[in-house]
Formats: C-alpha cells, structure tokens, sequence
C-alpha cells in the first residue's frame, strides 16, 4: 500500500520480480517443506492449447 499513488509501471515489475525471487527461495527449501500459495491464475491460451499464467496486482 505504501506504493498505492505511483505512477508507471515499475511497481508492478517489482512485484512480479518478488514473487520470482519467493520461488526460487521455496525451490532451495528441503524437500520435506510444504508450500502454499495462493493467487489468481488465467489461461491466456485457448481450449486447445491451454497457457496458464499467474496474475499479480495490475497485470
């Protein structure tokens, strides 16, 4: 909430990249850890030829 009233569009670079640097934290985690997460995902491919992409705020 602390960036709420900036402008363009690095923030939300900034969230995509924090949300990049938390799996690959969760990837070097022991095996025996169990993980989470949560979020909004949307096929931007079609019936056929599915692609799945997560959403972050804004994107």
């Amino acid at each position: 909430m602390d960036r709420r009233k900036e402008k363009g569009y690095e923030k939300f670079n900034d969230i995509g990249g924090d949300f990049t640097d938390m799996l690959r934290v969760a990837d070097s985690l022991r095996d025996n850890v169990k993980l989470i997460f949560t979020g909004h995902s949307e096929n931007i491919g079609d019936t056929m030829n599915e692609y799945w992409t997560l959403k972050t705020i804004g994107g």
